[in-house]
């Protein structure tokens, strides 16, 4: 699954859509710690949700996430938007940045966020008692490396190429950052492995189709901050 489908390119390593959430507040309150993307309706958590806009990779994911769940698709988005519409109230801020997040928790002003799942392991490692779970479908969100088309060293940037997909670069972002590696034959630590995906566990993630989506993106921006930003 690392291969670009032109075989110009590959997925090096990957973040995982997932859910970050503040365990301290959750236990404080009784809450059940959350395990579907549904959860971010949740009423209990009103004013504590934090969502990344359209715009954002993760944004963007959780719009079509939505979409999927109430009968929709990258090709009918439009329940996609109205879900978003109904979680709006829950959110207190839409935030792009891990380290808005990341404030934002520390301070309990809120409770759960959507990001990447490397985020929420670079939060907790901040001290901040966060957890980090990937309810499925997961949604990977990759790092793509490839050779220009003409480039004046195509040797010196296959040597580049082939390093990136290699054991000891993946091997190190897994265990210092919790990238997922695209390369199935680096293995990580024990303490790296329950942070990123592996072997099979590869095969279950959701690629969304960029063709599709790069065709409507821009509308579907407008449409956020005209239908949605403007809820409190």
């Amino acid at each position: 699954m690392a291969k670009l489908p032109d075989g110009n390119g590959v997925y090096t390593y990957a973040d995982v859509l997932s859910i970050i959430y503040h365990e301290g507040m959750f236990k404080k309150k009784g809450w059940a710690p959350p395990t579907t993307w549904a959860d971010l309706m949740r009423p209990e958590l009103k004013g504590t949700v934090v969502i990344p806009p359209v715009n954002n990779t993760y944004g963007l994911y959780t719009l079509v996430e939505l979409a999927r769940m109430n009968g929709g698709s990258v090709d009918n988005i439009d329940p996609g938007f109205v879900a978003l519409k109904k979680v709006a109230p829950n959110v207190v801020d839409w935030t792009t940045t891990f380290a808005k997040i990341g404030t934002l928790m520390e301070s309990e002003t809120a409770s759960i966020a959507v990001f990447g799942n490397a985020s929420g392991w670079e939060i907790k490692g901040k001290g901040i008692p966060v957890n980090v779970v990937i309810p499925q479908p997961a949604y990977i969100s990759p790092t793509v490396a490839g050779i220009v088309k003409g480039a004046p060293n195509p040797a010196g940037a296959e040597a580049l190429l082939n390093w990136l997909i290699g054991e000891k670069v993946l091997t190190y972002r897994a265990e210092r950052f919790g990238n997922t590696p695209m390369n199935k034959d680096v293995k990580v630590s024990d303490q790296a492995k329950d942070r990123v995906l592996q072997g099979d566990q590869l095969n279950n993630l959701v690629k969304l189709d960029y063709a599709k989506v790069l065709a409507h993106r821009g509308d579907w921006n407008a449409r956020f901050e005209r239908e949605v930003a403007t809820i409190k």
